[in-house]
C-alpha cells in the first residue's frame, strides 16, 4: 500500500507540473513558459545534423528547430521552408526591408552598393515608362535591422534620363549615374548626408561632354576619390572606345583631374569600374586582344597623389569574342584581391561563365583563382 501511494504522490506532481509549467534549474519557471532551463555552465543540446538528413525530415511540424552541422547555424521550418536563424561564413539571414512605395514594375535593385552600414538600390520604373520619375533609395543598418532612411530623386527629373543605372556610396558622399541625360550626354548627381539628411550637392557634367557617350553608366567612390565611366565615348579618332573621367572631391567639390582611355579601339572602356584605395580596376569587355574581336580587356591602374597611371594590363587568354572578360570587377586593396568576371564564357558543354580571382603583388595583378559553377569543376570549388 505504501508504494502504491508514493506512486500516485509522485504521478499527481508530475501532472500538476505538465498542466503549469516546468523548470530546470530554477524552482520557479516563469508563468508563461511550458519549460524554462537555467543554468550559469551549461547550455541547451538541441538536435544535431546533417543538411541532407535534415532535408530527409517527412512532413517537419512549422516551428521546427534543429542545428545544420553542414551549414553551421540553427534552422526553422516555417511550415513551407527550413530558413536560417543564426549566421556563419556560410549562412547569414538579415531581416527583410522593402522600398515602402511598392508599384508593379519599379525595378527596385537595379543598381546597388555597400559601405559600412550604409546601403542603396536604385529603382529603374523611369526606364520603362517615360512619363516616371527613378527613385534611389539609401538604407541604414542600425543592430540587426535595415531601415529605409532617404529617397534620392533628381532636380531636374525627366523620364527616360536612366537615374540610377550605377551608383556608388562611400561614407557620407553617393554618386548616381544617369547616363541618358540631356540626349545621352549623361550626368551623374552627387549627394551628401548630414546627420541622417541626403542632399543633393552637384550634377556632375565631364569635359568634354559628349552627345551618346553615356557618361554615367558606370561609378565608384572611394574617400575623396571617383571615376565614372562613359563607355560609348568616341576618342580622337571618331572611334567609340570609350572612356573614364577622374574626379577629386574638396571644399569646391567635385573637381575633374584626368581622363583615361584604354590602349585599343572599340573597347567600352569604362563599362564597370571599381576603386580601392589607391588602386582602380576598369573593365573593356570589348577589348580586343591577340587577334581576337571583342575577348575583353581589364586596366589595372594606381594613384600617385591625384594622379592615375596604368600599372597593368590582364588580357582575357584564349578567350573568344563577346565573352565580356570585364563585364563586371571588384577590388579589395586591404586583402589584395581582385576580381573580374567572364559572363560569357563558353565551356565544355555548357555556357555558364567564370570568375578570375587576381591577388595584388607589386603593384600587378597575378592569376590565383578560377570560380565556376560545379557542374564544370565540381563541388570543391
Amino acid at each position: 500500500m505504501k508504494k502504491i501511494a508514493g506512486l500516485l504522490t509522485t504521478l499527481v506532481v508530475c501532472m500538476t507540473a505538465i498542466a503549469q509549467n516546468v523548470g530546470i534549474g530554477t524552482p520557479q519557471p516563469h508563468t508563461s513558459a511550458v519549460l524554462e532551463l537555467q543554468s550559469n555552465s551549461k547550455g541547451l543540446l538541441i538536435p544535431r545534423m546533417s543538411t541532407s538528413q535534415r532535408k530527409a525530415i517527412a512532413a517537419p511540424a512549422k516551428g521546427l528547430l534543429l542545428f545544420d552541422t553542414d551549414k553551421g547555424t540553427i534552422y526553422m521550418f516555417d511550415g513551407v521552408q527550413w530558413l536560417p536563424l543564426t549566421g556563419s561564413l556560410n549562412s547569414v539571414f538579415l531581416s527583410s526591408v522593402t522600398s515602402n512605395t511598392p508599384s508593379n514594375y519599379a525595378g527596385v535593385g537595379h543598381a546597388v552598393c555597400l559601405s559600412g552600414n550604409y546601403a542603396i538600390a536604385s529603382s529603374k520604373k523611369g526606364n520603362i515608362f517615360s512619363n516616371n520619375v527613378d527613385t534611389v533609395f539609401i538604407f541604414f543598418k542600425s543592430g540587426g535591422s535595415w531601415t529605409l532612411q532617404a529617397k534620392l530623386v533628381q532636380s531636374d527629373p525627366v523620364g527616360g534620363d536612366d537615374f540610377g543605372r550605377s551608383v556608388a556610396i562611400s561614407n557620407d558622399q553617393v554618386l548616381v549615374g544617369a547616363p541618358r541625360r540631356n540626349t545621352t550626354t549623361g550626368a551623374v548627381y552627387a549627394y551628401s548626408r548630414s546627420g541622417t539628411v541626403w542632399t543633393q550637392t552637384a550634377i556632375i557634367i565631364p569635359s568634354p561632354a559628349q552627345v551618346g557617350s553615356e557618361f554615367g553608366n558606370s561609378v565608384s567612390i572611394n574617400g575623396l576619390y571617383a571615376m565614372i565611366g562613359a563607355y560609348n565615348f568616341k576618342n580622337a579618332s571618331n572611334v567609340y572606345s570609350g572612356t573614364v573621367f577622374c574626379y577629386y572631391r574638396n571644399a569646391g567639390g567635385w573637381l575633374q583631374t584626368q581622363q583615361l582611355f584604354g590602349i585599343s579601339t572599340l573597347t567600352d572602356f569604362g563599362t564597370a569600374i571599381d576603386i580601392s584605395g589607391t588602386y582602380a580596376l576598369i573593365g573593356a569587355p570589348q577589348a580586343d586582344y591577340n587577334g581576337v574581336n571583342g575577348t575583353g580587356i581589364a586596366y589595372f591602374y594606381k594613384r600617385t597623389g591625384l594622379t592615375w597611371s596604368a600599372a597593368d594590363t590582364v588580357y582575357n587568354y584564349g578567350g573568344l569574342s563577346d565573352e565580356g572578360f570585364g563585364r563586371a570587377v571588384t577590388l579589395d586593396e586591404t586583402n589584395n584581391w581582385a576580381f573580374i568576371g567572364i559572363p560569357g564564357k563558353s565551356l565544355p558543354g555548357d555556357h555558364s561563365g567564370l570568375v578570375n580571382g587576381y591577388s595584388i603583388a607589386g603593384d600587378q595583378l597575378i592569376l590565383k583563382i578560377i570560380i565556376a559553377t560545379p557542374s564544370y569543376y565540381g563541388n570543391n570549388r
